[in-house]
């Protein structure tokens, strides 16, 4: 493979290879364990829709509430993983200003950012790693009243 045509006096962060092996590997484990929790998602759904229309009403709806709970703290668990990670990524590039931080492990090589494309980058990060928060604190919220509303 080539080197990349760079311009002089431009700083390059370079790629690393085995996290562009890790990176594929990990989203195949994804794609993965997603297949397989909506398929046990689908079929434990079918069967509370059945059994609410059964005998047991209240203990299939109480088993829903814990059912919908669970759903919702799998998802808030790499959400807020996420949001950390933005923010702590946009801390640490704003202390070394530079983007992407030294130590950060790049899929392919970068343009380093420094000065006002930094801040821009640094606010941005910050703004995602807030927006991931709300989001999942309105799903919270919301998930809640829906239990409510259920009896």
């Amino acid at each position: 493979m080539s080197e990349p045509a760079t311009q002089p006096g431009r700083e390059i962060h370079r790629g690393d290879p085995r996290q562009r092996r890790r990176a594929l590997w990990l989203l195949l484990a994804f794609l993965v364990v997603s297949a397989l929790a909506v398929s046990a998602v689908r079929e434990h759904t079918r069967d509370l829709g059945q059994r609410l229309y059964g005998d047991s009403r209240a203990e299939t709806l109480s088993e829903a509430r814990i059912s919908f709970r669970v759903a919702v703290g799998l998802l808030l668990v790499p959400g807020f993983g996420l949001a950390w990670w933005v923010w702590r990524t946009a801390a640490r590039s704003e202390s070394e200003g530079r983007f992407p931080p030294s130590s950060a492990r790049t899929l392919r090589d970068v343009p380093v950012r420094r000065g006002r494309s930094l801040r821009t980058i640094v606010r941005g990060h910050r703004l995602l790693a807030s927006a991931v928060v709300g989001i999942l604190l309105v799903l919270v919220l919301v998930m809640e009243l829906l239990l409510a509303r259920l009896g």
